[in-house]
Parts: C-alpha cells; sequence; structure tokens
C-alpha cells in the first residue's frame, strides 16, 4: 500500500493503532487492486492459458501434458512472487470446473445448476429488498437469458415504483417499502414465476473460436437495447444475442 494512504486505514485497537502497509479487504477499489496485481503477475499468461477473477484462477489446455506444464509455469511464478496458494481449494485435471458461480468445460460455459435452483425455489419477495436482490441476480446472468431487457423489464417497473416510494435506491431505504403499497399483485407474482422458468432455460454460452471473425451489431429503441455478435467463417456461423 502506498505510505501516503497506509494512514487513512489504520485501526485503532485497544493496545494501539495498527497501521497496514498492504491492501486489506474491503476497501473501496481492494478488488479491482487485487485484480490488477494478479494479472501483472501472470501477465504471459492471462488469456493464454489462464483465466482469473481477482483471486481465483483457471488453467486450460488442450492435453494432459499441456495442463502439467502449464502447471508449472504458474506454480513458478507463484513461488518466485511469494503468493500462497489454499490446497484444499485447488482442484486439478478436471474435465469440468465450477469457477467463480459458473461450469466451465470444453463445450462451454453455463451457471451452475445449484444457483439457478436456489433462485427459482426462493419465495415470492414481500419488500423492496427482496425484489431488489431478485433483479440483482437476474442481471448477473444476463448473458445467459434471451431477450433480458424484456424479460426484466416489468420487474424494473416495480422496482422504480420501489425507489420512488422510499425515496432512494439504497437496500436499506427499500427494505421498508412492502410491495403490496407500490401495486403487487397476484399478476405480478405469476410474472416473477414466468421469469424463474426463464432461468431454467439459460444458455449455454460458446467459447469464442480466436481463428474465426467476430462481427458485433448493435440496435436500440426508447425502450429497449440489444447486441447481437457472431463469431463465423466461411459458412459456419454461431451467433449470441
Amino acid at each position: 500500500m502506498a505510505i501516503a494512504c497506509q494512514e487513512i486505514y489504520s485501526i485503532l485497537t485497544e493496545e494501539g493503532v495498527i497501521t497496514p502497509t498492504r491492501v486489506l479487504m474491503g476497501g473501496t477499489n481492494s478488488a479491482a487492486y487485487v485484480q490488477s496485481t494478479i494479472q501483472q503477475m501472470f501477465d504471459k499468461l492471462f488469456n493464454n492459458g489462464l483465466m482469473i477473477w481477482i483471486d481465483d484462477l483457471l488453467g486450460y489446455e488442450d492435453s494432459d501434458d499441456g495442463l502439467l506444464r502449464l502447471l508449472k509455469k504458474v506454480l513458478s511464478i507463484c513461488l518466485d512472487k511469494g503468493l500462497k496458494l489454499n490446497p484444499r481449494k485447488c482442484s486439478f485435471y478436471l474435465r469440468e470446473a465450477l469457477w467463480c458461480g459458473r461450469i466451465v468445460s470444453n463445450k462451454g460455459v453455463k451457471h451452475d445448476p445449484a444457483r439457478i435452483d436456489a433462485l427459482v425455489n426462493l419465495p415470492a419477495p414481500m419488500t423492496g429488498q427482496k425484489l431488489q436482490q431478485f433483479v440483482c441476480a437476474l442481471n448477473w446472468m444476463r448473458a445467459s437469458l434471451p431477450a433480458f431487457n424484456k424479460l426484466i423489464e416489468p420487474l424494473v417497473k416495480v422496482m422504480e415504483r420501489v425507489y420512488e416510494l422510499a425515496g432512494s435506491r439504497k437496500k436499506t431505504r427499500v427494505r421498508a417499502v412492502k410491495l403490496s403499497d407500490v401495486g403487487w399483485g397476484d399478476d405480478e407474482i405469476a410474472g416473477l414465476n414466468r421469469r424463474k422458468q426463464a432461468l431454467q432455460s439459460a444458455l449455454l454460452l460458446a467459447h469464442p473460436d480466436p481463428n474465426k471473425r467476430v462481427s458485433v451489431y448493435t440496435d436500440a429503441s426508447d425502450e429497449h437495447w440489444c447486441s447481437d455478435y457472431t463469431n463465423s467463417s466461411g459458412s459456419s456461423t454461431s451467433a449470441t444475442k
């Protein structure tokens, strides 16, 4: 941590003031700092056999020998930089890996079915905070849900009424708002259940082929926006919206 910032993160205890020399968890920019630091450490492997999300690493190769060579490179960098790994959190030679809430394999990337089931089995929300949490969870999965904007629009409109009544968009304020006070009823609950059904049809996302051309097309209206990208070569095309 920069010397000029250490005092800001100091902690007052009964035994005195503890001043950290390294970035602490929980800081506004801590996650971004960790992400950039890890990417710098593994810059030669990043997106070239190694995927990085903050401090979670996922290595991939097309052969067992290639994966072993990659593992040696990763461990060499960890040894050189003094980065310690928790053996209990490490898995090797997987055909399918659960990584950051997603299941990654040679077929593509999909959301963890257990996480989807947990969302589907949530009871109907009664407060603005509970609906807000569900909307945020859907937004996190938006890339796997076709026509996401149309899917989420009715719930967003309800949340806008919640924010107006609460006078704030903070979860501490919307917690006190009952959905029944903003017109939430049987029709809205039925609509919520339809959106839960859509979760169960979340798409498997294909891996992009670096040898094929990527094309991006965008469009927007006064209500929604949309993008369409293709990964194609010759007559073969993969498309995603």
